[in-house]
């Protein structure tokens, strides 16, 4: 037995860890490479965002609609403050969409841990974590799902606290939710 070679030796355990080490620092700096990239510019007001009409309403000499379209990249048309919605329907959309709305910065962490570990447990996907940050960021800036699309919703729902305060969130989201029928926000749903 003196004569084989351990195939475990000191010296390769301590290669092979260090080449794991660099492939995972590798991965780690590519990852921030490219999700900065992703981020370049600068996080600027939800406000900005609106302002794109692709079909106008036409209203009669009363100010009365005479045609409904649901057809814009955004609600243009039925968009309310956020006074004017009732305080329950606030609240409601909070606690079915995101509890810890007023204590993160963005991305719900410990949420996000305990979808993963639910999911791995059940061996299919059974809960989501996505904040209302992460999702106006995703109405803001659609792409495929994935991955990588929910790794870049969560910096860009933290630049999006950085540059709109939790008010102007909760507005933008209640008004640009998307419900059945291309309706968008609370006001075209009810």
């Amino acid at each position: 037995m003196e004569g084989r070679l351990n195939p475990f030796s000191n010296k390769r355990l301590k290669r092979l860890l260090a080449a794991a080490a660099a492939l995972c620092a590798a991965a780690l700096v590519s990852l921030w490479i490219a999700t900065a990239r992703s981020l370049s510019d600068p996080p600027r007001p939800l406000s900005a965002v609106l302002g794109r009409v692709d079909k106008v309403r036409v209203l009669d000499r009363f100010g009365v609609p005479l045609s409904t379209t649901y057809g814009n990249a955004y609600n243009v048309h039925d968009y309310a403050p956020l006074h004017e919605i009732p305080e329950l329907l606030r609240s409601a959309f909070i606690t079915a969409e995101d509890r810890r709305f007023e204590r993160h910065r963005g991305a719900d962490w410990p949420a996000r841990l305990h979808a993963l570990f639910q999911n791995v447990v059940h061996v299919r996907i059974v809960r989501g974590a996505s904040t209302i940050s992460e999702q106006v960021a995703r109405l803001v800036h659609p792409r495929p799902r994935g991955w990588w699309s929910r790794w870049l919703y969560a910096w860009e729902a933290r630049r999006i606290e950085r540059g709109s305060s939790k008010a102007e969130i909760l507005e933008f989201f209640l008004n640009e939710a998307p419900f059945a029928s291309n309706r968008r926000g609370v006001v075209q749903a009810a």
